[in-house]
């Protein structure tokens, strides 16, 4: 079977996959997770937030509803333990996209990763 490609197709190839390991690389690299940060909401109000940093935290959350324990990671954020009856909000794991979200409704908690850029306009009203 004859060979299809010639050297200068090859360099291209190979030129074009280094470019996109570089950028894969480069977004990856704390660039992507820059301004995020674990929100919570008790009630619909604002709670607490923890930016998503190189560490691991941890926070209990008290509430006249109940407890929970959200743990974030340099790379989302997750509620690691909770007294809810149900312990869906466990069971959910760690979400990890802006504006992702877990809810535990026996406690009224919200938990959402959330960006500093996003604090500006929303939406484009007409």
């Amino acid at each position: 079977m004859p060979n299809i490609f010639k050297k200068a197709d090859w360099l291209l190839i190979a030129g074009a996959l280094a470019a996109a390991a570089l950028l894969l690389a480069a977004t990856s690299v704390g660039g992507a997770r820059e301004g995020l940060y674990a929100a919570v909401y008790v009630d619909g109000k604002f709670y607490a937030s923890v930016p998503l940093t190189d560490k691991t935290e941890t926070i209990d959350i008290i509430t006249g509803y109940g407890s929970n324990t959200i743990t974030v990671y340099p790379d989302g954020a997750a509620v690691t333990d909770a007294d809810c009856p149900n312990g869906d909000c466990v069971r959910a794991g760690r979400i990890g996209g802006l504006n992702a979200s877990v809810a535990c409704l026996p406690h009224r908690l919200l938990l959402r990763l959330e960006s500093d850029a996003e604090r500006g306009v929303d939406a484009v009203a007409k």
